[in-house]
């Protein structure tokens, strides 16, 4: 298993990947709360407007947060646990979804967070059938930090709850990341 830095490294340019599309919006270390005691950053905040062409469909738009977690230390830090959006995910590896899961400390996490593992893409096989196999015999991650042929599986769906912060927050706070 590769290193703190390196998984979080991976698993970034992993999500990362995932969010990559024309029609979302998303930023990385986005900070809300930015002045006060109380400043709370997501890894990758993405918005999925209803459309684009109109108000009312930008304003029925949706915020997914999604939070890395590398190993079961990271988990144990405090930070990252700042389930904001109408859907949230955790996004690890397998090695440490088992570590949470025989520690116990997956209980912790709200019902509504969803999980995302960094699984290989073996295409002729279904996410429930990878899931299974990488449960019981964990790949390795690649030592070049090289995606292609990985993908994010959800072991858990993350499930909608209410937002915490007005669209017009979340929308500065998400522009603010990415420095436009």
């Amino acid at each position: 298993m590769l290193d703190r830095r390196k998984t979080t490294a991976f698993l970034s340019k992993l999500t990362a990947s995932r969010l990559s599309d024309k029609n979302n919006y998303w930023g990385r270390e986005v900070c809300f709360d930015y002045g006060t005691q109380k400043v709370r950053r997501i890894d990758y905040l993405q918005f999925c407007p209803e459309g684009t062409l109109s108000i009312d469909s930008l304003e029925k738009g949706i915020y997914r947060g999604y939070e890395i977690k590398s190993c079961k230390a990271d988990f144990d830090s405090g930070f990252g646990k700042n389930f904001i959006c109408e859907y949230n995910y955790m996004v690890m590896t397998m090695w440490t979804y088992k570590d949470l899961v025989e520690s116990g400390k997956l209980d912790e996490l709200p019902i509504f967070v969803g999980i995302l593992i960094a699984v290989p893409d073996r295409k002729s096989k279904t996410n429930r059938e990878i899931l299974l196999e990488e449960f019981d015999n964990p790949s390795p991650l690649p030592n070049d930090n090289d995606i292609n042929g990985w993908k994010l599986a959800p072991i858990r769906n993350s499930l909608k709850t209410y937002r915490k912060k007005p669209t017009l927050e979340m929308m500065f706070c998400l522009m603010r990341s990415r420095n436009i």
